[in-house]
């Protein structure tokens, strides 16, 4: 499958037009920085992982969900990217809900949350101090 059928498959699966598809896809793909691995349209395992990331990231927001869920997306990605992460999502569907995973401090310290979750707020210690 190649990139352009990776990012298209939730528009497809739709039913989505074909004119609507490719300019989606187009937008999606400017937006993640890999226009020019458009062009090439290789399998996605021949990008880098980062890239692949961005493929994966760039499907998901194509089909324009109302709620997505990720867990730590900027693993593989550079700093630079990591950094954009959050806004470029926001860019891409500013009505979702985005509900994440993370180690990344970089990745809430920008104000950009509604709502922290911290796992230690989560769970119960099983054995409290007697």
């Amino acid at each position: 499958m190649s990139i352009f059928e990776n990012v298209a498959y939730g528009l497809r699966v739709r039913k989505t037009p074909n004119d609507i598809v490719t300019k989606k896809v187009n937008e999606v793909m400017e937006l993640v920085g890999l226009q020019e691995e458009l062009k090439r349209n290789p399998s996605p395992t021949a990008l880098s992982g980062g890239q692949q990331q961005r493929v994966a990231l760039g499907r998901a927001l194509a089909a324009e969900p109302k709620v997505l869920l990720l867990d730590e997306p900027e693993i593989s990605l550079h700093i630079e990217w990591q950094d954009r992460l959050i806004q470029l999502m926001l860019d891409l569907n500013p009505n979702c809900q985005i509900i994440m995973t993370t180690h990344s401090p970089n990745i809430f310290a920008d104000g950009w949350e509604d709502k922290l979750v911290f796992i230690s707020d989560l769970v119960k210690d099983p054995n409290p101090a007697r």
